[in-house]
């Protein structure tokens, strides 16, 4: 659950940041993209790239995952030529278990990003992109976000 100190600093910035509200809009669409992708889309994704197994790159294809250059959350809060900027994201807000990135990492969303990154079937990926839209709607509602 979000701490009252992580509750201020979402509303603050909210209130008083040009970019932090466009991450949550990145946000809530990439959980829609999470949810609406078919097991059919995965599959014929993979025919086209030709691979046997699923890989980053269609991954990539599907959703931005992967990097922050072609995160569609990470993208939001990029000027035009400057890279992304973490502090104003709305994954920045609550600092978990695992520091390894920028983003938030509690238990339930560094489960679903390795189930992701370690996806290596349609079947797999089509679970695992359910899973993180769970546990994204969650870490809104955290914040009060559930109108979407």
């Amino acid at each position: 659950m979000a701490t009252q100190q992580e509750i201020c600093k979402f509303n603050d910035l909210m209130e008083t940041n040009d970019v932090f509200p466009k991450s949550l809009e990145a946000l809530k669409n990439l959980i829609i993209r999470y949810e609406t992708i078919t097991l059919k889309e995965i599959q014929e994704i993979q025919e086209i790239q030709r691979k046997e197994c699923i890989d980053e790159t269609l991954k990539s294809i599907l959703t931005g995952f992967g990097a922050t250059d072609t995160c569609t959350v990470c993208k939001s809060t990029a000027s035009d030529m400057d890279r992304a900027r973490c502090e104003y994201c709305i994954s920045n807000i609550k600092k978990g278990y695992f520091p390894s990135t920028g983003c938030s990492e509690t238990p339930q969303l560094v489960k679903s990003f390795y189930s992701i990154a370690y996806a290596n079937t349609p079947r797999k990926l089509y679970y695992a992109y359910n899973q993180r839209a769970i546990a994204l709607r969650e870490y809104l509602a955290e914040f009060g976000v559930t109108n979407f």
